[in-house]
């Protein structure tokens, strides 16, 4: 009889200690495991009549997961729909990766109990029409590495409604390091003249180097 209570107790303790850990939020708005989130967290890039890129926009939700303890965390990102752009990027924590509609990749980052970690997902600068709506959709899941049953899965809908209006801002870093990626995606370590998209910190955008 003992022993039974002990393992019940044994087993009760066990499924506290499983208990969900982690936790995302997007744009500031905490998200329902198992839910569905949408953005509308875009950059716009306007330029001149004329130029060759006249009206780019980039699909950015500021995204951040955290977790109770201290766990080492992977994510996993599938886009499962991309009107824009020829994919969509995670970087978990600086491990960027481009990933088509279908394609499936994945990160694993430490996290620090109650510190947020900056999860970015984007698509990267290309041309749209103003008036045009667009929309990306991907499946999100993170868990606690060599634990998947302590998981957290949601989509990620990211929309822009072809109004500049709603356009929402993301904070910017203007003093962590500038990283260089071609328009194909791929990192350049040297960059020279060119067109580039520039990862500095939770903002990315598009710079010319003549």
């Amino acid at each position: 009889m003992k022993k039974n209570l002990l393992l019940g107790a044994f087993l009760a303790f066990a499924g506290i200690a499983s208990a969900q850990t982690l936790s995302i939020t997007v744009d500031g708005q905490a998200v329902e495991n198992g839910g569905t989130f949408t953005s509308n967290a875009v950059h716009i890039d306007e330029g001149e009549p004329g130029d060759d890129y006249y009206f780019s926009i980039q699909l950015a939700p500021k995204v951040e997961i955290s977790a109770s303890s201290d766990v080492n965390a992977t994510v996993e990102f599938t886009p499962t729909k991309v009107e824009v752009g020829a994919g969509l990027q995670m970087c978990w924590p600086r491990n960027c990766q481009m990933a088509k509609v279908g394609q499936t990749i994945s990160s694993s980052n430490d996290l620090v109990a109650g510190a947020a970690q900056n999860l970015m997902i984007d698509s990267f600068w290309t041309d749209a029409e103003k008036d045009k709506k667009y929309t990306c959709e991907a499946t999100v899941k993170a868990y606690v590495t060599n634990n998947s049953s302590d998981s957290f899965e949601f989509t990620l809908v990211m929309e822009y409604d072809g109004t500049k209006g709603a356009v929402e801002g993301i904070e910017a870093d203007n003093n962590a390091p500038a990283v260089y990626y071609n328009l194909q995606g791929v990192q350049v370590e040297n960059p020279t003249q060119g067109i580039y998209i520039v990862k500095r910190g939770s903002k990315t955008y598009k710079q010319v180097i003549r």
